[in-house]
């Protein structure tokens, strides 16, 4: 077992030391490689195009991007148009909802639903 590890050591030892004679030297480009790798570069530097400027969108541009572009805003509009139509006609459906919306009756709008004002507005304290 312990030959086994001595031999082990001896070769890493071994391949160290080829390992650092080759990371000492430096390989050698010839000057026929050199030539065609600035050759190449060259020809790469000629047939780069510059970017086209990009162009500045207005801010409706952008909001109509921002909700879809024009299939989103078709929609808008149609449902505008139609609670447009519902609160101009009133079907008799919307009648009842409408009127208890719109009623004068002074409970209707001034229910006050917060937990905190339940504390102070005990019915029949003097």
């Amino acid at each position: 077992m312990m030959d086994n590890n001595q031999t082990d050591q001896g070769l890493e030892s071994e391949l160290e030391n080829f390992f650092m004679a080759e990371r000492n030297t430096a390989p050698a480009l010839s000057d026929m490689l050199l030539a065609r790798i600035i050759a190449d570069a060259q020809s790469q530097l000629d047939t780069v195009q510059p970017e086209p400027p990009i162009e500045e969108t207005g801010f409706f541009q952008r909001l109509l991007d921002g909700i879809g572009g024009w299939p989103s805003m078709a929609g808008l509009a149609a449902a505008s148009i139609v609670g447009v139509w519902i609160g101009y006609v009133q079907p008799p459906a919307v009648e009842p909802f409408a009127g208890y919306l719109l009623s004068s009756d002074a409970e209707s709008y001034l229910y006050d639903v917060s937990p905190a004002s339940a504390i102070f507005g005990v019915e029949g304290s003097s």
